[in-house]
């Protein structure tokens, strides 16, 4: 089992004018696998993936909508994130198209594991009180985890000792000095844990 990778989210508030030098520093500094916009109003939301899909691109990095399938696949995103409660759910995965990411954040149970995979998820998220569920998907399944949301580096290394897949970072690009010491930790999470469970 490879060691878990960074995957960055961005706030609703992220401004791609004034914090896109922050942002390239952070992406330098983290070697994220993934970016994730959580903003779900259509219109910042097209701002901020128009400005930032050259760049992510460039760099390998999947961009990631939230709760906005049809908008990433105009966009060209890379795929789309939802609540497994999302009325978009059921026709995501057509709005998106079969070559994009279909991300689905579920409860932490096995049952809801295996409804979001029934679902056609190409990843689940889970919480760090879903670490158990993490042990068995992963012991059982293929199909990705990721521990979303992470407020600690205690849940994260919890979900890495779990055998997790994608440790999420949420960036807060105005507060630099505070987002840099967390990508520290969180990279050194990823690079330094060896998960508990087998391979």
């Amino acid at each position: 089992m490879s060691d878990p990778e960074l995957y960055f989210v961005l706030p609703p508030t992220f401004d791609p004018v004034r914090q896109m030098s922050v942002l390239r520093e952070a992406l330098e500094l983290g070697r994220p696998t993934a970016l994730r916009l959580a903003v779900t109003e259509e219109a910042a939301a097209r701002t901020q993936a128009t400005a930032l899909l050259h760049l992510l691109r460039a760099q390998d990095i999947a961009l990631i909508l939230t709760e906005l399938p049809a908008l990433a696949r105009q966009l060209d995103c890379d795929g789309v994130h939802l609540d497994a409660a999302s009325p978009l759910l059921a026709t995501a995965r057509k709005a998106l198209g079969e070559n994009r990411q279909l991300g689905i954040a579920c409860p932490p149970t096995r049952d809801a594991a295996m409804s979001a995979g029934e679902a056609g998820a190409d990843y689940i998220a889970l919480p760090p009180e879903g670490a158990d569920v993490v042990r068995w998907w992963g012991e059982m399944m293929e199909l990705p985890t990721v521990a979303d949301p992470l407020s600690s580096s205690a849940d994260a290394r919890a979900m890495a000792q779990a055998g997790v897949d994608f440790l999420t970072l949420r960036l807060d690009c105005g507060a630099p000095d505070q987002m840099r010491a967390l990508i520290r930790d969180w990279a050194d999470l990823s690079a330094d844990l060896t998960p508990d469970r087998p391979a």
